[in-house]
């Protein structure tokens, strides 16, 4: 989701692109402006969405899975999928900058002139990254993650001699029916 927030095709300080369509210019003074192409604008805003989305959908499952909901199968496969989703969410504008001709400065194709940023390299990084531990989850032998049992359930407890309600190990009187508790009664 970081690579939202940089650009994905840099020219040095003197030119920033983001993937949802933003473009910095420092070449003649300061100027901020959005591709004026609407195909390739569009392809940055859906694949920026879709980008958002599926990332959302990975760190929501991901805790989901820590607190035991998933079983080892379904969660490889969420993981897996939402990882190929965002790959080509995120090759998908960058070779559509390829074609892009932004005339004031770039003649032939963009990636002759500009580097890549971290918003182009970012979300291909973390989408190899979800694809690998999607695989490595489906092939452990760790099983079910089961949902963690509350201390409440496990801990000792004592039973009032007088209403049977549970009652702490140390209690000297009853919470529930407020009489006297005598060690000799437990």
């Amino acid at each position: 989701m970081i690579g939202l927030f940089t650009p994905i095709a840099s020219f040095y300080n003197y030119l920033q692109i983001y993937m949802w369509g933003l473009i910095i210019s420092r070449f003649y003074g300061i100027s901020v402006e959005f591709i004026n192409d609407s195909l390739i604008f569009n392809i940055g805003i859906i694949s920026s969405i879709i980008l958002t989305v599926f990332s959302l959908i990975l760190i929501i499952t991901g805790y989901l899975y820590k607190r035991g909901h998933f079983d080892n199968n379904r969660i490889s496969k969420i993981w897996i999928s939402s990882g190929i989703i965002v790959l080509i969410a995120t090759i998908i504008p960058l070779a559509a900058l390829d074609f892009y001709s932004y005339d004031l400065y770039f003649p032939m194709a963009i990636w002759v002139y500009c580097d890549p940023g971290f918003g182009a390299i970012g979300p291909i990084i973390g989408a190899i990254l979800a694809i690998a531990i999607g695989v490595m989850v489906f092939y452990s032998r760790a099983g079910r993650r089961q949902a963690p049992i509350p201390v409440s359930v496990v801990a000792p407890k004592n039973v009032c001699p007088h209403c049977g309600k549970p009652i702490s190990l140390n209690a000297s009187f009853c919470s529930s029916c407020g009489k006297t508790i005598e060690k000799s009664d437990i």
